[in-house]
């Protein structure tokens, strides 16, 4: 038999146990979605119907299918302290600032010091000394708001990008991305 699938070889290799690899090809089965050769039902083959479910969820995977819910693979190379979601309508996130509390207040305290050289016009050092008001008046709220600090990061480093080059600029950039990511 050709595409013959060992299902609790499958169930280590994604973590399951063996009480939940049965249950789920018991399901697959049921579904005609798997074929289950054997009482003890550890080895199985995929169905035409089965194959076809599964071409159509890879190839359309914001729609589900008849057995499936819509599905996607989020590819990540590197994430520090960061959240995901998506697809959950209605709910929301909170992100603890506390770990980056003396970070931002170090990168804020560094714009200060270097601010006469990181922007030449006034204007630019006005705005930029606003932006770090605002993240220093968020850290002093009782609930900081991740947004408004993300905002207020992003804004310093399009001024930044704008107005400076050297090491010092580049140095906060590299401590703004740290702290966006």
């Amino acid at each position: 038999m050709q595409g013959i699938l060992k299902t609790l070889v499958i169930g280590e290799e994604l973590n399951l146990g063996g009480d939940d690899t049965k249950r789920i090809v018991r399901y697959l089965d049921a579904k005609g979605l798997l074929k289950v050769h054997g009482a003890s039902g550890t080895i199985a083959q995929m169905t035409t119907r089965g194959i076809d479910e599964v071409e159509r969820a890879r190839t359309q995977p914001d729609q589900p299918t008849q057995n499936f819910p819509p599905f996607n693979i989020i590819m990540v190379e590197r994430m520090t302290d960061s959240q995901i979601l998506q697809a959950s309508p209605g709910a929301a996130q909170m992100v603890y600032i506390e770990g980056n509390k003396q970070a931002l207040l170090d990168l804020t305290q560094s714009i200060r010091d270097h601010r006469e050289e990181l922007a030449a016009q006034s204007e630019q050092q006005r705005d930029l000394l606003a932006e770090v008001k605002t993240v220093e008046a968020q850290l002093r709220s009782s609930k900081p708001s991740p947004t408004i600090i993300g905002e207020s990061l992003r804004s310093m480093k399009s001024i930044l990008e704008r107005v400076a080059a050297g090491v010092v600029v580049k140095a906060l950039l590299n401590r703004i991305d740290t702290l966006l990511s």
